[in-house]
Order: C-alpha cells, then sequence, then structure tokens
C-alpha cells in the first residue's frame, strides 16, 4: 500500500454530497419569475451559475436597486429547508466517507449555505459524525466561500500538499487555487461539466470514480 498522501479532505455539500441541483434550479427559477428575470432552463443553469450568487442574478436582470438581494436569500433558504424532505444523499456518498475514514483521512464539510442550516441538514441525513469541521457561512446570501476556508486551513496544522478539495463548481477550484490546494470535481452538481474541465483540474461523474482515483494514485 502506497502512503497517504492526502491527511485532509474537504467536501463541497449541496451538489457533491446532496443531490440538490435539480432543487436548487427549481428554486432559482421560481425566484427569477418573482423578480421579473423571465425563465432559464435546467442546462442554462448549470452553463450559467457563478458565485457569489447574487452575480448569477444581477447578470440575468435582478436590479439591486429595486429588490434587497438579502430578502431573496432568505426566501430561497426558507424554501430549501422546507424541501430537504424531497432530497437525498448521493448513493456513493457513504462509501466514499467510509473508505477515507479507513484511511485514516479527515474528513470536514465547506458550504456555502448558512452554518446552522448546514449543520441541521448535515445532521439530517445522518452523516454529521463523518467530520471533524462543518462549516458554513454566516449569512444566507450563497458568496465566495474563499475566506471562510482561508480562517480554516490557517486554524489546523496541515500543510497545503495534505488537503484536498472536492466539490461540484468552478468555485470549489476557485477555493482550492486560493488555498494552495489540488481539487478533484464531480460533474452531478450545480455547473454543467464543460464548465468544470475549464477549470484545469480532474473532473469526475461521481464519488465512486473519484475512489477509484484515490486508490491509484494515493493509496
Amino acid at each position: 500500500m502506497r502512503k497517504v498522501f492526502y491527511k485532509h479532505i474537504i467536501f463541497d455539500w449541496n451538489g457533491t454530497l446532496l443531490d440538490a441541483a435539480k432543487i436548487s434550479y427549481e428554486l432559482c427559477a421560481k425566484a427569477f419569475i418573482e423578480h421579473g428575470m423571465g425563465s432559464i432552463s435546467f442546462d442554462e443553469y448549470k452553463k450559467e451559475l457563478i458565485y457569489p450568487v447574487k452575480d448569477f442574478y444581477v447578470q440575468h436582470g435582478f436590479d439591486d436597486t429595486k429588490f434587497d438581494y438579502s430578502k431573496l436569500a432568505a426566501v430561497y433558504h426558507e424554501r430549501y429547508m422546507k424541501d430537504l424532505d424531497k432530497l437525498s444523499l448521493f448513493s456513493d456518498v457513504k462509501e466514499i466517507l467510509e473508505f477515507l475514514k479507513s484511511n485514516n483521512v479527515t474528513l470536514s464539510i465547506l458550504s456555502a449555505l448558512e452554518q446552522n442550516m448546514l449543520v441541521n441538514s448535515v445532521k439530517k441525513f445522518g452523516i454529521y459524525d463523518y467530520f471533524d469541521d462543518v462549516r458554513g457561512l454566516k449569512d444566507m446570501n450563497a458568496g465566495s466561500k474563499v475566506d471562510n476556508a482561508r480562517i480554516w486551513l490557517n486554524s489546523t496544522n496541515y500543510k497545503n500538499n495534505e488537503v484536498l478539495m472536492i466539490g461540484d463548481t468552478a468555485h470549489d477550484s476557485e477555493v482550492a487555487k486560493a488555498l494552495g490546494i489540488n481539487c478533484l470535481l464531480v460533474a452531478r452538481g450545480d455547473q454543467h461539466k464543460d464548465t468544470l474541465l475549464k477549470t484545469g483540474y480532474e473532473v469526475f461523474d461521481s464519488l465512486k470514480e473519484v475512489i477509484a482515483y484515490l486508490k491509484k494514485e494515493y493509496f
């Protein structure tokens, strides 16, 4: 067996562990209509979504001089929490968590979801105890995760090359670049595979494929 290279892995939540892209799109499409931005297809959503999410809305005609984005975000999150019962973990989530824990890799979650909502969501799906840290944002505006990631990394003793990010968006790759860590992306969440391939990082179709890759390269 090879020496384990990564000591810690940071997972994104929505779209990476939780199969939530369709619900996220439906809530976004509803907000578009309510704020006079017209309609958007699921494919358009996956191709055009950017972070911070407010910029995505503004690019599609949201007028932040007339409407309070924080209120829009609060309504989105309220609806999201009500829809949690419709969601589920991806079928290979527990397999990768068990695999990593059995190889003494510590785990955390870094999400753009508000902190309390994130913790409640992870607990609801029964995997909270796998993680040393579950870290969301202070508000509901779905902003950048970079600062939060830096704060976390600076609070640990991990070296940059000992930490891996696994996510489903180009923003996860931006977080990784900002921290100087590696990143693997899974193309079944909130962004189109073509978008993820442009980041230059390895892109997979499932966490099961990620397990096979990690076994081949590091274990």
